[in-house]
Parts: structure tokens; sequence; C-alpha cells
């Protein structure tokens, strides 16, 4: 069982049978809950409120997100036992570390916690490390990264528009007289995006944005509770994605002007720049 912080969740390969049993009854889940929803109702008295309590109150949530969600975590493929981690690239990491934040989760990979945690020290040190070292690319443009993130926004735009009922050829069409493009882009970018995110991070978003545009288009036909799996996906999707294809196009122009790059003075007295002469 590997443990991170006061969370701790198992990894399969450490625990073949962690998946199989469960740690505690859903009685000991009620009675640690309500516990949480009382210690919630008495934090308005100020008197109350502590360090101590606060630890413990975070520890009991804690406690209940790993019961209720460890087969979840292995699910998603937020966790993995340490021999599997160590063998995953820098990027397959991040990745990870930026699946359990898209969640809004701690990060639950406890190898990740320690790396980003001494990445980030190093970093005020003026040193990076290998998790925080960036990818060499062959893009060269002003903002690789605000590129890719206009990039995957205008096609998840595109799968939205299809869901509330137009053709995908005519939504293409519009946004590639917008960029000034071929719609034939369109595909590359996809190749580029299911390396950057995963193949079926990245096709989910596009699933969950299309089907969004239909529940809009056709809310009586597919109503969904906000509690449910389906009702959260939802809300999440409705809640990061942008609407505006002027704010796409808008980005995707910004992230490919040309980089400027600094002029070099090869090593010259500021005076003997541009083939002055210097003072006498």
């Amino acid at each position: 069982m590997a443990r991170h912080g006061i969370l701790h969740v198992s990894v399969g390969d450490e625990d073949p049978t962690a998946e199989a049993r469960g740690s505690c009854t859903d009685e000991d889940l009620r009675d640690t809950f309500d516990t949480l929803l009382r210690t919630r109702r008495l934090a308005s008295i100020r008197h109350f409120r502590t360090p101590t309590r606060a630890m413990l109150a975070l520890a009991r949530a804690a406690f209940v997100l790993r019961e209720v969600g460890d087969w979840a975590v292995r699910e998603l493929d937020l966790v993995c036992s340490p021999a599997a981690y160590q063998l995953l690239s820098p990027e397959r990491r991040r990745q990870r570390i930026r699946q359990c934040l898209k969640f809004q989760l701690p990060i639950m990979q406890p190898q990740a916690w320690a790396e980003l945690d001494r990445g980030l020290a190093a970093l005020d040190l003026g040193e990076t490390e290998k998790l925080l070292q960036p990818t060499k690319t062959r893009r060269r443009r002003a903002s690789p990264a605000r590129i890719v993130e206009a990039e995957r926004g205008i096609l998840l735009w595109i799968e939205w528009q299809h869901g509330l009922g137009r053709k995908k050829k005519n939504v293409e069409a519009e946004v590639a007289s917008a960029i000034g493009c071929s719609a034939a882009l369109f595909a590359k970018w996809k190749v580029d995006l299911v390396r950057i995110y995963g193949h079926e991070a990245f096709y989910n978003a596009l699933f969950e944005a299309q089907r969004l545009g239909r529940s809009e288009a056709y809310p009586d036909l597919s109503k969904a509770n906000e509690a449910t799996a389906e009702g959260v996906i939802r809300r999440f999707t409705a809640i990061t994605l942008e609407r505006d294809l002027a704010v796409l196009v808008a980005r995707f122009r910004a992230g490919s002007q040309k980089r400027r790059m600094p002029k070099p003075d090869n090593g010259k007295p500021s005076g003997q720049r541009h083939g002055r002469k210097p003072p006498h």
C-alpha cells in the first residue's frame, strides 16, 4: 500500500488483492461522513476552529475519498506501482499529474508528488529538474503551449457545434475560414494532440463536448442527474469549454506569431555595435 501524506491509495502491483477486497464497511464510511458534516457545522463557532481539528477533518475527508474512489483512481490510471512509474517518460509523468489536477484531486502517485515537490524547490534555487524540463519540439512559434491549447479548444468547439445539430463539414469550413487554413489541417492537429494528451483522454474530451452540445440542443431528451458521473463530467465540460470562436482564433494567432529572438551582441562593447566607433 503506497502512502501519500494522509491520503494513501492501493497500488495493484504491490497488493494484487487490493481491488477485490474492501478495507472498511459502508457503515464505517457513513460514520466518518457524519463526523465530517458535524465538524463542518461546528466550524461556524470561532473557538471550535483549531489547527488540530482542521487536520483531523482533512484526514477524515482523505479517508472517505480513498475508500470510495480507490477503484476509480486505478481505472483512470492515476496511480501505478513505483517500478512502473520509474519507466514512465517525463511527459507521461506530467500527464498523470495534470489528470489529477483536472479532477481537482491531490496528486495520487506518491513518487510524482515527491518528484514535483523537489522540482518546484529546485526552481527556486535556479535549477530545473528533469520532470519540469521542457520537451524539445519542432515548434518554432511564439508560444507552442498557447497553440496547443487553442488547437484543442477549436476541435472541442467543432464537436460542440456538431452536437448542437450543425453538420461537421460546415462547422469545419467556418473555422478554417476564420483561421485562414484548410480543413484538412484539423486531422494533423488530432495526431499531434493525441501524442500530447493521450488517445483516450483526448477523444473522451471530444466526445463529451459533442454530448454537451446534444444535451443543450435537446434538453428534454438528455437529462442527467448532477450527482451522477455523467452529470459531473457534463458540468465540468460546460465550465471549461470556450464557446467564443473569435477568442479561440485570437489565441491561435497570438501563439502562431514568429518567435522573436534577441540579437547577439557578439561580445562587443555597446559603443562598437553596428559598426560605430567607440567615443574618444
